[in-house]
C-alpha cells in the first residue's frame, strides 16, 4: 500500500536546540537563512529545514546532516534516490510532506493572513477570476494553487494564472484532478485539502492520479 505522510510541527518549540540544528544545514540553506532580517525568522527557517532533514533522515536511516539535496534548475531541492518531499511554513507552523512514489507539493497558511483582492486577481485564472470569493475563500484557493505549483516544481517560471484549482468548498476526503498545459503537454495533478488544527489552511498535491490504496497520514512532528 502506498502512502503520503504529512508532519505538522511548531517551529518555536523550546525542544528545538536552534544553535545545534543550524549545523545540520548546508551552505545554500545557511545563505538563505542569513538573508532574513529578523532573528525570529532566521530561527524559524533553521527549525523548519532541520525538521525536514530529521524526517528524511528517519526515512533513509541517516543523520540529518548527511542528507544531500540536489536543486533543479528552478531551485527546488530534490533527492535523486528518493523519497519525494516538500516543505511549507507559515508563522510558527511548518508542514512536511513525504511520498515514496510521486512528486509532491504542500502549502500551509495562517487563516489570519490577509490576501487582498488585487493580489487574488493577479494570480487567478480566468475561471477563478469570475468568483466573488470572500477573503477566506481567496486564501484557501491560493493554498491549493501553491501546493499544485510546488508539485509541478518549476518555481516562479510558471504563471499561477495558468492553473485552475477552483474555490469549491473544503473537502478533506476527495482528491480533485488538476490539469496543467506545460511545454506543449497536458500534465495531471491531484489535489486534496488538509484538515489542520491551529486555524490553518493546508493543501497537498501529487503528480498524477492517486495510486490504488493510497493513504494520507497527517500527524504531529515528533522531535
Amino acid at each position: 500500500m502506498s502512502e503520503v505522510n504529512v508532519y505538522l510541527g511548531h517551529l518555536d518549540s523550546a525542544r528545538l536546540p536552534h544553535d545545534a540544528l543550524r549545523d545540520w544545514l548546508d551552505s545554500e540553506e545557511r545563505t538563505r537563512c542569513a538573508a532574513y532580517g529578523r532573528e525570529i525568522l532566521r530561527r524559524r527557517f533553521v527549525a523548519a529545514h532541520a525538521a525536514l532533514r530529521l524526517v528524511l533522515g528517519r526515512v533513509l536511516g541517516r543523520h540529518p546532516a548527511e542528507i544531500i539535496f540536489r536543486r533543479n534548475a528552478w531551485g527546488r531541492p530534490e533527492m535523486p534516490e528518493g523519497p519525494a518531499f516538500n516543505l511549507s511554513h507559515a508563522g510558527p507552523q511548518a508542514l512536511i510532506a513525504v511520498s515514496a512514489q510521486q512528486a509532491i507539493g504542500v502549502d500551509v497558511e495562517l487563516r489570519e493572513r490577509k490576501m487582498s483582492r488585487e493580489v487574488y486577481d493577479a494570480v487567478t485564472s480566468a475561471a477563478e477570476h469570475r468568483d466573488t470569493a470572500d477573503a477566506g475563500d481567496r486564501l484557501r484557493l491560493w493554498v491549493r494553487k501553491e501546493a499544485v505549483l510546488k508539485a509541478l516544481g518549476l518555481g516562479l517560471s510558471f504563471a499561477p494564472q495558468a492553473v485552475t484549482v477552483g474555490g469549491h468548498a473544503t473537502d478533506y476526503k476527495c482528491w480533485k484532478s488538476i490539469l496543467i498545459a506545460e511545454a506543449g503537454k497536458l500534465r495531471e495533478f491531484s489535489l486534496v485539502d488538509l484538515a489542520l488544527p491551529h486555524r490553518l489552511y493546508g493543501a497537498l498535491a501529487i503528480h498524477g492520479a492517486p495510486k490504488p490504496g493510497l493513504t494520507l497520514n497527517v500527524q504531529p512532528l515528533v522531535i
